[in-house]
Formats: C-alpha cells, structure tokens, sequence
C-alpha cells in the first residue's frame, strides 16, 4: 500500500486509520516510542500485550498470597496498564522483567509510571553474570513508592560493571493492603549531551534552600558538590574550574588535589572573578557516580572562606566545572551568602561535646590548619575521626586516606580524639587487620543454614578467648594507638546475627546445652532446626547471654591492653536507642538489648534523629507539611504525624534513667551516656539549622554525659555551625548543675496561654526541667513547637521567703518588676512569659543581691503586655493550620499516625 498523503483515496485512509490501534500496541510490545527514539530493551513495556498476569509477554508476574492482579483499562499510556490489588499486609506480588543483555562500562537509565493507592511497591535492579546467576551483592533497591498518589513517573540509573552480562528489574508490590498500577516501562542506555558529561550540585541546598549556602566570614566551610557521571566518562588528567567572586578565597579541595595553574582574574559579562585550577582530588571515588544520589561518599569537596571584604547578606554567585583536556563541561552554579562570623564559644571542661567527620573531612593542608583552628573555636572538646576515611583505599601502603593528620592536628588543639573504627564494628566482627586469611573457619559464626559467616567469630570462641580474636583485636588497637586516638568508637548494631543466623559451632550448641539445662546428645540430635522450632525462646535468651559473654571480653581485652600501655582507652559502643532499655518479646531486642549487656558495655552510646528527607521539599504539600512540624512516620511510611524534639529529651531521659536504674542494681560505677543527636546532613536525611541547638540542649538537660553530633561538617553550612556554637556555650556555662546538681521534679509548673499548646497534637511541647546545685535552681524553659512561639504562665512555688533574682547569664538578661528589683515568693507564683519556637531557655533562680550587675534589665510586665497581645492573632492562625493539615492529607491521600 503506497501511503502518500496526496494520492490517498477515501478507502486507503479509512484503512490505515483502522490499523493505528493496531500499529501502537506493536510499537509499545516491541520497545519503540514515537517521544524517544532510542529502543526500548523492556518487552510489552507499556503491558498492552497478555490475556492475564500470568501470562504477560516479556514479564512474569509471581502473586505471593495476593488477593487479585489483573491487567486494566486504566492507562498512563496505551490501553491497558498492570494492576495489582492486595487486600492483606503479608500478600505479595513478583513482577520481574526478561533478562536483557547489557554492555559493562554502559549506564541504562530505567523508568517506569506508577499509581498507588495505599499499598508500596520497590524496584531492585538484578545484574546477572556470565552463568546467568543474580548476583546478590549488586541487589539494590533503585525506585520506591510508598505512599498513596496518582500516576508518577519514577526514575533510576543503573551502572554495568566487568562480568555484567544481563540486567532485569523486579518490582515487588504489597507489604500493605491497597492497589498498585505499573505503566509504560522503559529501559536504555544512557545519552549524555556533549559538555554535561560530568555535573556538579551542591548538597543539601539544592533542595533545601535552592543551592544557596551561608558563609560566615572569616570561617573556613567545607562545601560538598554531588557529582553526576551518568555516561560514566573515562578521564585522564581531571581537573576543576572554580570561579569564585572578590572577597571568597578558596583555601584547598580534596586531600589529593593540587593546584594546576594559579589563580587568576577573570571577567564575565561584566563581573570580576578569581579562577582556580585544581587536579581533581579522588577522581577514582567521584567520578562513579552515576547521578547525583551520592552525597556523602564520592563527593567533590571545596573549602572556602569569606575575607572581610566580602558584601554580608548579599547572594553572590561562584561556579564550577569539569575539564580533562580538550573537555570542558558547562559550568555549574551554586550560591553564596555571606554572614556575620561565628562568634568564638566557651568550651566545657567536662561534658564531652564532638562532631564525627567521617566523610566530611577530606582534606589536608593548607586547609587542615584553619579549619581545626575554627573547630575548636566553636567550643568543641572532642572530635570523631575514622581510622581510614571513607574514600581511597584501607591499606595504608597504597596511599591510603589515613587520618593521622587529622588526628595530630586536632590534639594540638587540646581536643580529644575518638578514633570511629571500622574494624570492630556491629558485635563479633573485626576486619582490615591484614589477619582475615589466616583464621580458621572454625572460629567464625556458623549460621543455622551451614554457612560460616565471614569477618566473624563465634561467640563461644570469643567467650574463651581464642587465639585468633586475641590477635585480631590487639592489630586493630594497634593501628588506633598507631594514629594517636585516645578512645575509640565503634557503631554497634548486631541484628544481623539473630536466631538462625547466629552461631551453631560445637563450641555453641555446648553452650546451649548448658545454658537451656540439656543434654549434649540431646542438642546435637536437635540440631539448628530443631533448636529453633522446639526452644527459639530459650534460644533468644541465651544468644543474649553468649553476647554479654563476647562483649564482656572484647572490653576486658581492651582494658588490658590500655594497661600495658599506661593509658585508659575506652570503648564507646552506640547502638539503637531501643536496645538501652527493658526489652520486650522482639527478637532482635531479647538477643541484643536489655540490662544484661549494659551491664559490660562501659561507655553506651545511641541516637534520635528527629529529621526529614530534603527530597520532599521538591513536594509543596509535602515541604508545607514538614514546616508545620509534620514528619513521615518512620515505622509506617505511608502516614505522617506531628514530631518535635522534645522525642530527642524523651528519648535521652528514657535511656539514662534505665543505665541508671541497672548501675544502681548491679551495684556498678556510673556509666557515661553519650548521645547522638544529629544526622547525614548531606545525604537525604536533614534538618533545619535551628535544631542543632535545640536538640544537642535536649541532649543535654535529658541526662547524656556527652553529645557526637553524627557526620556533623558533611553539608552543614554556616547557619548550623552557629547553632552548634549556641549549644556548646551555654552547656559550658551551665554543665556543673547537670553533673553535679540535683534534679528537681516538682516546684515549677508552665500553663500554656495560647490554643496550640493546649491541644493533644502540641502540648508535649512546652516543659521545663531543673537543677539545684550550691543553692541556685537552673531552670530550663522549653519550647518545641517548630511554629509557634509559646506563651505561657511560669510557677514558681515551695520557695523560702525572700527576693530571688531571675535571670539569664547567657543572654546578660534579668527580669525585673522594675528596674534592679527582684521578685517576692508571691510574685513568682504567676510569671507570664514568651519563648520563641523551636528554643531552650536557661534562667537562674537564686536570692536577690543588691548591687549585683545581672545584666539588661527586661521589664516582666511589658513582657507580659506584648505576649497577651498576640494570643489572639495565634489562636486564630493555630485555627487556620489545622484545617490546612487535613487538607494536605486529603490531597495527598495519606493518613494521619496516631
């Protein structure tokens, strides 16, 4: 049939009008689309092919207890899409695609349209080798929905490595009842267009503040740059441009990076900037990025500083770029703020306050110098550093990113240093210690299922001590020792090692039969099943016993070799803040938590974070949600709920109290808490700057002994160092009454004055806590709300007569009936007062003295007129925001955690 538009009668027009329906579905089932003209690798990609999911071409569709999948006439493309009801929690549905063959060394973009309503859905890549085979150490989970939205198109970027030959995708759909529906798939590779074979963006305020970041003057900052390499670009000599404006200098890039050619002036439409011309540090570790998913690890890394010459609170824009010879990318920008510098803040003698860098350090000099000057300015006693950074090699004899630097650069600052061991990590693991080969498998833990575990020992053979754990824990020491650690830090999370997959060696099951009161023959004729099946409670108890056994080891041995030494060496442990408390019947806490290992552990240490995903702030409902205080819940993820920090201070009153309670029982010496209040600022997980302060404060006066804000410098711009610097200030000036004084329960009462604080959802958030030492009462005032400020009566009672002063040291502030007069017993009965949102505030009640120079007088009544005043105005927004939650909600399908 010849198709000419000009020459085509009635009839053949007719004809090919009634074939286009046709034409589509077998363009959509072999790949091609009219929008992309790339081939599409996915089969019936679009599922317009296929009587029933059972038989789909190009896919096979595996329902696990699922109520009903089905093909349906709701399309995002075509006529027909694939739907799946799921009508319970436990069903589950397999969709996986056919094996397609892939290129190593070739990048393939996947995407795929999504409808949910109410139920989740994943997608794993499946990289297959040369023997068909998935190769499980490659599973990842590239794309999630969980949450109910209409049709949204999801998208990922899978990277092909040597001995890849075949690539498929499951979609695994359920875990929740509801209805999920999959449309128009796509796979192919990779097209870059030429100069954005390698883009910078800067982390996390790309999606937080609209790539803007804040630089204080005269503060060194590390700036993070997520890289994307999606074409995977093979460079030879990379190097960056950065084009900085007058009065930002740029003190050094990643610790390998050199300067390629001077700085120099150079003019763009109009303005003045400073090029610099670096080699690319970790070239290797950053240019495998594929998209900007990694952050922390694999980032590009710029230290800057503001001179006293640039403009303050003007936004001034700086660029970067990517060169490798003849190649040069499109420059890429980002926004700087210049500010008022961070003020220099008292240090405490006594509570331990440190950041752990991580990833968030890596570099050396000439930035190394100035930056820890500027750490220990900000009031820092302590620091966290890793044994080996996270990028490069572990083997120092191959150039390896040690951090004896580092070290050596920050104990000439009198700050302490952790050392944050990878070696020993997450139970009965030791690694990198050059001994791994050597160790006979009859000293690692043998799981229920046969196989032998590696990196780890058996818990009866650390129990008794075994030459190969000995050995293995003195060459870890050795190395920490080696860089000049004064402590060490491991994270401490042992689920992997539960119930089946704990340890079944001869060594064990003896123990078991001691422990469970059997007979040896009995347990050997049980075996791991039958263990599990006939005694998995008796099980549960003595793998928690056999981990107080190995722990309790694994500190003496610590001990001993301090002694040897002439120095203490302590081992702080972090674990779930779920395990520093009674446990209850979950497996994972009966094995793992409780009073039995505290009892061992000698420094406990553990987290809240109280954060959200910067991803959806790309959301308006969402970023309204989050700024009025709501927060995915993190157990159920399709509700949202209301959350403030005061979860930090319960969390951390919670967990002292129980290490309290077990010392006193088991008679022991005190136990120092140190908590982790913070997060991977530069990876998703993030907060506002505020929060530093609030949280490490909550910290602070819940009980901890010491804070570790966790991978503080990674992304956190000058805002957040402020805050940091707040908190570390005022615990300096206040730490003696939280370590030395009594903390009192009664005697202080808070009415909240306004609606918000008075209903259900919001009342948590005012409270007070407070100290009694050497005849002052600190007092605490806290306000959590993350919106509103608070106004409330303060009641003072059970005082002796007398005049008592109120007053804020930190701030320089008394309050006054009048100017230089206190307040009477009966004056202090009903203080009206206003705290802002999202703030700690510390005021010292003690006798009135004469003459005393506390500082600005501030007038209680004029406070009390200016806060009464705005009740109404709040009670009426508070009115406001609450039909606005329920709106969000509603659009967004999701429902609300009680």
């Amino acid at each position: 049939m010849k198709l000419d538009k000009l020459t085509m009668n009635v009839r053949e027009q007719a004809c090919i009008a009634a074939w286009l329906p046709v034409l589509a579905v077998m363009i959509g089932a072999l790949g091609l689309s009219a929008a992309d003209p790339r081939p599409n690798m996915l089969a019936n990609a679009s599922f317009e092919l296929g009587d029933s999911p059972r038989k789909l071409p190009g896919w096979s569709c595996n329902p696990r207890g699922a109520a009903h999948a089905a093909t349906d006439t709701i399309a995002k493309d075509g006529e027909r899409s694939l739907r799946l009801e799921l009508s319970a929690v436990k069903d589950l549905v397999l969709v996986q695609s056919r094996r397609m063959a892939v290129q190593a060394g070739t990048t393939y973009r996947f995407s795929c349209w999504v409808r949910n309503h109410g139920s989740r859905v994943w997608f794993r890549r499946n990289l297959h080798g040369a023997d068909g085979r998935m190769i499980s150490k490659r599973f990842k989970s590239i794309i999630v929905s969980n949450e109910h939205h209409d049709w949204k198109r999801y998208e990922a970027k899978i990277r092909v490595l040597t001995g890849e030959q075949a690539l498929s995708i499951t979609a695994f759909c359920g875990g929740r009842p509801g209805t999920i529906w999959l449309d128009k798939t796509r796979l192919s590779p990779v097209t870059t267009r030429p100069g954005e074979e390698v883009q910078f963006r800067l982390v996390p305020g790309y999606d937080m503040d609209d790539n803007l970041f804040h630089l204080p003057l005269g503060s060194p900052q590390i700036l993070m740059f997520a890289v994307s390499n999606e074409s995977q670009y093979q460079a030879t000599a990379p190097r960056i441009l950065v084009d900085l404006p007058p009065g930002i200098e740029m003190l050094g890039s990643l610790y390998d990076a050199t300067e390629h050619a001077p700085a120099r002036t150079i003019h763009v439409a109009g303005k003045s900037y400073t090029r610099h011309d670096y080699t690319m540090g970790l070239a290797k570790a950053t240019l495998r990025s594929v998209d900007f998913s990694r952050t922390s690890y694999g980032a590009m890394q710029l230290v800057l500083r503001a001179t006293g010459t640039a403009p303050a609170n003007q936004i001034l824009e700086g660029k970067i770029r990517f060169v490798d010879g003849d190649l040069e990318c499109r420059p890429c920008s980002f926004k700087l703020m210049v500010t008022s510098a961070v003020p220099k803040a008292r240090a405490p003698r006594r509570f331990r306050i440190g950041a752990d860098v991580v990833a968030g350090l890596d570099f050396y000099e000439p930035a190394l110098t100035p930056w820890a000057d500027f750490y220990k300015q900000c009031g820092f006693n302590e620091i966290y550093v890793p044994r080996v950074l996270q990028v490069g090699s572990t083997r120092r004899e191959f150039m390896a990113r040690d951090s004896a630097p580092i070290v050596q650069a920050l104990k000439k600052r009198d700050v302490s240093v952790v050392m944050v061991s990878d070696q020993l990590a997450n139970g009965y693991r030791v690694r990198y210690t050059g001994l791994e080969g050597s160790v006979p498998a009859s000293a690692r833990i043998l799981r229920a299922d046969g196989t032998v575990t590696p990196n780890t020992f058996d818990p009866a053979y650390i129990r008794r001590r075994g030459e190969w754990y000995v050995r293995s824990v003195h060459a870890a020491l050795d190395s920490l020792v080696e860089r000049g650690a004064d402590h060490l830090w491991c994270n401490w999370e042992p689920y992997m090692y539960k119930l089946a997959k704990g340890s079944f060696t001869d060594l064990s099951l003896q123990d078991f039969a001691e422990f469970a009161k059997l007979s040896l023959e009995t347990v050997q004729e049980l075996g791991p099943k039958g263990i599990l099946a006939e005694h998995s409670a008796t099980l549960m108890r003595f793998q928690n016993w056999q981990y107080v056994q190995a722990m309790a080891v694994l500190h003496e041995l610590v001990r001993e070799y301090g002694r040897k030494r002439g120095r203490k060496i302590e081992l702080i442990l972090c674990t779930g803040p779920d395990l520093l408390a009674e446990t209850g019947e979950n497996t994972y806490f009966s094995c793992f938590g409780g009073a039995g290992p505290l009892k061992v552990f000698e420094v406990p240490s553990s987290w809240k974070y109280v954060r959200f995903d910067c991803r959806e702030l790309k959301d308006p409902r969402k970023r309204r949600l989050i700024e009025l205080g709501w927060r995915r819940d993190t157990n159920r993820h399709y509700g949202w709920k209301p959350e403030s920090h005061r979860e930090t201070l319960d969390t951390v009153e919670k967990i002292t109290r129980f290490i309290r309670v077990v010392t006193a029982c088991e008679k022991l010496p005190k136990k120092p808490y140190i908590h982790l209040p913070q997060n991977k600022q530069s990876g998703t997980w993030v907060v506002w700057p505020k929060a530093i302060e609030l949280q490490m404060l909550a910290a602070f006066i819940g009980g901890a002994d010491g804070l570790n804000l966790y991978f503080f410098p990674q992304g956190y711009d000058g805002r957040y160092w402020k805050s940091a610097t707040a908190a570390n200030d005022q615990i300096a000036l206040y730490e003696d009454y939280l370590l030395d004084g009594a903390r009192l329960e009664q005697g202080f009462s808070l009415t909240p004055r306004t609606a918000r604080l008075q209903h259900k959802d919001y009342e948590k958030n005012l409270t007070w806590r407070a100290f009694k030492h050497e005849g002052k009462t600190l007092l605490a005032l806290c306000n959590f709300d993350p919106v509103d400020p608070a106004v409330f009566d303060l009641s003072c009672t059970g005082l002796a007569k007398g005049t008592y002063a109120l007053h804020d040291p930190w701030r320089r502030e008394v309050l006054c009936r009048s100017k230089n007069q206190g307040f009477s017993t009966g004056d202090l009965e009903k203080l009206t007062l206003e705290l802002a949102p999202m703030t700690i505030r510390f005021f010292l009640l003690e006798p009135w003295r004469p003459g005393r120079d506390y500082g600005r007088a501030v007038s209680l009544s004029d406070l009390k007129a200016k806060a009464e005043e705005k009740i109404p105005a709040l009670n009426q927004s508070f009115a406001a925001i609450l039909v606005e939650i329920d709106e969000l909600l509603k659009a967004m399908a999701v429902s609300r955690v009680l």
